[in-house]
């Protein structure tokens, strides 16, 4: 009885495994509006793109036009 009851906890994971989420929610991404200026991380120059902020963490991506 004990192992029948053993394998039962040992295989519910195999019929019912958990959902798995590949991204965040959508609410927690913000895009800035229109265009703004962006550096390139070196200095060297400036060009124009879009911003984006995981408002979840405070990481902030520009991503060139």
């Amino acid at each position: 009885m004990i192992a029948v009851l053993l394998g039962i906890l040992a295989l519910r994971p195999v019929a019912t495994p958990a959902p798995v989420f590949a991204q965040p929610s959508p609410s927690t991404l913000y895009v800035e509006p229109g265009v703004t200026v962006i550096r390139k991380p070196d200095g060297t120059s400036q060009v124009e793109g879009k911003v984006m902020i995981d408002l979840s963490t405070g990481d902030v991506w520009g991503f060139r036009r």
